[in-house]
């Protein structure tokens, strides 16, 4: 020991083996840096989905090969990693022991595209869709949530998880339509929606500029319809989102206050032309209401139960009144009103996009963790 004691009591011995064990740790840790950097980021299926949009839409974006209009095109990531855009999955992951397919489909939808990603690890991950997450999490048969009724899915109740945000501006599902696609309304009017008139021409049964309640009628629009248009055709929408927008007929037949049916079958009675965007029937509301004395369309009762009263903006429905040539249907603190059409309230837009259309793993579709539409951003 005392031989030992000498030994570490000198001072160059000491300085050298201090000096030989800093040299050894740094080794140790440039060799673990080393390693880890090799093997780089491991990236989610989320991540790797928007990789997916953001490479084929740069390297086909400009393409001459794109789908022609309504037609759609798959690109697979073997196509993609033979032209060195992207890293096969494995790579991505670090996972060897899983096998995955991988593809973009790219669809013109009305002159605009679409790049939609599908990832496929079997058991391990599977790219989530919009139509089968909402029956899977969503679906009910009593209390709040998403009822089948005939060939459609319909969100009932006033605490439902029907919240989605396609490119940050936040949506309610209303319903899964019977062809699949989705519909969704906007949750508050957007910047660039200012209130409106339904209707404000002179109306001859009034002898004033009361409105004539016809959407559409001999080749002629409402200021309403003009207005829907004017709003499409803007600014309002870029064309990554205008790619999502299916175009869909709107129900725009008249009702009396006093028809107590609540499935569409006075406002659908007459539909107008197929458009990219519109806004709610008026039995869309009613129909939201779990409240069994919800019949009609001013019962009170029709308030309960029903996520629409939680919108506090007054807006107008394409409903008309059936038994005025001058009024229209608006929805203000979640009731029912039938106004003059040339009295103001705001648009909520409607839109339609397709049951297929991808979203992020998280998000349960609550007000606080809403669905994400994954357009790759």
């Amino acid at each position: 020991m005392d031989l030992l004691k000498k030994f570490w009591d000198n001072p160059l011995i000491k300085k050298l083996i201090i000096g030989t064990g800093i040299f050894l740790l740094i080794i140790i840790f440039l060799m673990i840096f080393v390693s880890c950097s090799s093997k780089g980021k491991i990236y989610s299926y989320n991540e790797i989905e928007k990789i997916l949009i953001q490479k084929t839409k740069t390297a086909y974006g400009k393409d001459g090969n794109l789908p022609s209009l309504n037609q759609k095109i798959d690109i697979s990531i073997e196509e993609l990693v033979n032209k060195g855009l992207v890293k096969t999955i494995n790579e991505y992951t670090q996972d060897e022991t899983t096998s995955c397919s991988a593809k973009v489909t790219i669809y013109n939808n009305n002159g605009y595209y679409l790049y939609e990603p599908n990832i496929n690890c079997g058991e391990k991950y599977k790219t989530k869709t919009l139509q089968d997450t909402l029956i899977k999490d969503s679906l009910v048969e009593t209390g709040n949530g998403l009822y089948k009724v005939d060939d459609e899915y319909i969100f009932k109740g006033d605490n439902v998880n029907n919240y989605i945000k396609l490119n940050d501006v936040l949506y309610r599902i209303i319903s899964i339509n019977s062809d699949g696609s989705v519909r969704l309304m906007e949750n508050k009017k957007n910047s660039e929606n200012t209130m409106t008139t339904w209707d404000d021409r002179y109306n001859t049964e009034k002898q004033y500029n009361a409105g004539i309640n016809n959407y559409s009628s001999n080749g002629l629009n409402s200021r309403i319809k003009d207005k829907i248009h004017n709003i499409y055709e803007g600014d309002t929408y870029t064309d990554d989102v205008k790619a999502y927008f299916i175009n869909k007929e709107s129900c725009i037949g008249k009702r009396s206050i006093n028809e107590l049916e609540n499935t569409g079958i006075y406002e659908c009675a007459v539909k107008s032309e197929s458009y990219p965007i519109s806004i709610l029937a008026l039995y869309e509301y009613s129909r939201a209401s779990l409240d069994p004395n919800c019949t009609g369309i001013v019962n009170s009762s029709c308030t309960n139960y029903n996520y629409f009263t939680s919108i506090s903006n007054g807006f107008w429905t394409l409903t008309a009144d059936k038994d005025t040539s001058y009024k229209a249907y608006k929805i203000s603190s979640g009731s029912v009103m039938k106004s003059n059409a040339s009295n103001p309230a705001y648009l909520l837009i409607v839109i339609n996009i397709d049951g297929n259309t991808v979203i992020n793993s998280e998000g349960n579709g609550s007000f606080k963790n809403p669905y994400i539409i994954n357009m790759g951003k």
